[in-house]
């Protein structure tokens, strides 16, 4: 790597962390934003919250009302306290208790279909008799007995008007109610804020705090939460809670205002997120800035070296120790290796090539046979003396299709029938030269008849058995037999026999160790070059088998892939 190449690379670095920071801001201030969007979401769901549950107070506060009236007007126990005589001495007094019993489970009904929380409650002022629902908040509901009672003696209870619910401030304990009176006979409702508060909170946070808004009087009553519970206090600083981040629901059908202030969470959650994301911030910079110094110091650093350790191995063949990673050392030890590798191939590729020029010029060698052709020469002059016309027209059809289907074809592979062509006229060239009884039998599946294989594979094993069977006088017999291999039809197997003396054991064990030589009779060359021939075109998909029979004469398997004509007729150099 050069310099120039270095210092843009350095430079791309650097881009990158500032990009990185950009990337910082942009996520902050998105952040941002994303946290204002939170607060106004907030903001109408706490507006529609406030909204049902304040729709749904309305309904029972006016439904309330309207009961309630209804009761003091028409309500038969009622009448029957207020015409009892308790002071004689009959049965009055039963039957006011009875009566008190019927009106407080009247009542009592009404709290179940309104809820636990309100308490209704009847006060006769002349016999002094005093009825509330409720099982619970026993301090307060005998706070406000007492209040009823006292405010009554003065007479100042206050009474709803416009049939509107008002707060009602005792001794600290505030109460939502109502009241209506009819002569000496008070009925009403009251519920504790705190109730009414506990709704909304359902649907919002614990944290948060409510405050009470008087309508009539403007006062304000904060919640104050303690370890016993909240209640609501008056709090004469209105500025407490005049904040941007309030809501506030005011009841149709009350004289009161509920709300909420969440300002100050909002500022501390804003708060906090603010240093969350201001502590992430720097720690992200130095992770950035530890990261850069890092990737310098053992990343980058370490590949330079690595690379001009690489530069000078190109130049002198020595690839120098890295000492900063294991891993540099292990890939410039399987570098090392793979050149040593390369090089080998690199000979291995050049032997091979050298080889396969040296087969193919010994194949070329063998299908010039000088004597063959001037013996056939010589025969046609000699019959042409003696004017056998028939035979030289035979002898040259037989002996021009033999060296036209050599000569045109070369090394390229050729249809096993004309292979098998060739041998045939060899054959006859034979019989007609030398006068000698050779019948070739040829059994080959016709589709094996149609494969492409290379050149004179099969005729070269044709020519030895003619040449060691015609001294012996006896009539040669040659079979020669195709079929496929397996049932997949992927390779084919080619059989050679025929009954002459068979081959020498010097040639078959210079066969199985494959140590032919240059001054090997050329028969046995033959044999050796179409054994290379093989190799070199087939590799381990080849093999060529040879052996004498039990009743001598010679035996050879030649077995090679399946290629059809009409499939690309190319052989891969196999290594």
């Amino acid at each position: 790597m050069s310099r120039k190449h270095k210092k843009v690379l350095r430079k791309n670095i650097t881009l990158i962390m500032c990009a990185l920071i950009g990337t910082i801001v942009v996520v902050y201030g998105v952040g941002m934003i994303l946290f204002r969007g939170y607060v106004k979401e907030i903001a109408n769901i706490a507006s529609r919250t406030f909204d049902f549950y304040g729709n749904e107070l309305d309904q029972k506060m006016n439904g309330i009302n309207t009961q309630l009236v209804n009761t003091l007007l028409n309500n038969k126990s009622i009448r029957e306290i207020e015409e009892m005589d308790l002071n004689t001495e009959d049965n009055s007094v039963v039957y006011s208790i009875a009566e008190q019993n019927e009106l407080k489970q009247y009542f009592q009904a009404m709290a179940i279909n309104y809820g636990d929380e309100y308490h209704f409650w009847f006060y006769n002022k002349d016999k002094d008799i005093f009825l509330i629902t409720g099982d619970d908040e026993y301090l307060q509901k005998e706070l406000f007995k007492g209040y009823i009672r006292t405010v009554a003696s003065e007479e100042r209870i206050p009474i709803t008007e416009k049939r509107k619910w008002f707060v009602q401030d005792v001794q600290g304990t505030l109460f939502l109610t109502t009241t209506f009176c009819l002569k000496n006979n008070y009925v009403g409702c009251w519920i504790r804020p705190e109730k009414i508060c506990a709704s909304f909170r359902e649907t919002q946070e614990d944290t948060l705090s409510f405050f009470i808004r008087d309508l009539s009087t403007g006062v304000h009553y904060l919640e104050n939460s303690s370890a016993s519970g909240s209640m609501f206090q008056k709090n004469e600083n209105i500025q407490e809670i005049s904040s941007a981040h309030y809501w506030e629901y005011e009841f149709e059908n009350a004289n009161v205002s509920i709300g909420i202030d969440v300002s100050d969470k909002i500022k501390k959650s804003a708060g906090t997120y603010e240093i969350l994301m201001g502590i992430t911030t720097v720690l992200i910079c130095f992770m950035c800035i530890g990261a850069f110094y890092y990737f310098r110091h053992y990343v980058q650093k370490p590949l330079y070296i690595f690379e001009e350790n690489l530069r000078k191995f190109q130049e002198t063949g020595e690839l120098e120790q890295n000492n900063y990673y294991e891993e540099f050392e292990n890939v410039g030890e399987i570098w090392r290796n793979l050149e040593k590798e390369i090089q080998e191939l690199k000979v291995q590729v050049y032997e091979e090539q050298l080889e396969k020029q040296k087969t193919k010029i010994d194949y070329l060698q063998l299908q010039i046979r000088p004597h063959f052709y001037i013996n056939c020469l010589n025969s046609i002059y000699s019959m042409a003396q003696l004017k056998h016309t028939e035979e030289i027209q035979q002898l040259a059809l037989y002996v021009s299709g033999y060296m036209r289907s050599i000569f045109r074809k070369g090394t390229k592979p050729i249809l096993m029938d004309e292979e098998l062509q060739q041998i045939v006229n060899y054959v006859k060239i034979h019989n007609i030269l030398y006068r000698y009884d050779c019948k070739c039998h040829i059994c080959v599946d016709e589709r094996v008849k149609q494969a492409m294989i290379p050149p004179l594979i099969m005729i070269v094993f044709v020519e030895n058995c003619v040449k060691y069977t015609v001294g012996s006088k006896r009539k040669i017999e040659i079979s020669i037999e195709g079929s496929f291999l397996d049932e997949e039809q992927k390779k084919i197997r080619i059989r050679i026999a025929d009954n002459g003396p068979g081959f020498p054991e010097n040639v078959l064990e210079k066969f199985r160790k494959n140590e032919f030589g240059a001054n090997d009779d050329r028969f046995q060359i033959g044999i050796r070059n179409t054994k290379d021939r093989l190799q070199l075109l087939y590799g381990a998909e080849a093999s060529l088998m040879i052996g004498n029979g039990e009743n001598l004469g010679t035996e050879v398997i030649i077995i090679i892939p399946y290629q059809n004509g009409d499939e690309k007729s190319e052989y891969s150099i196999s290594r």
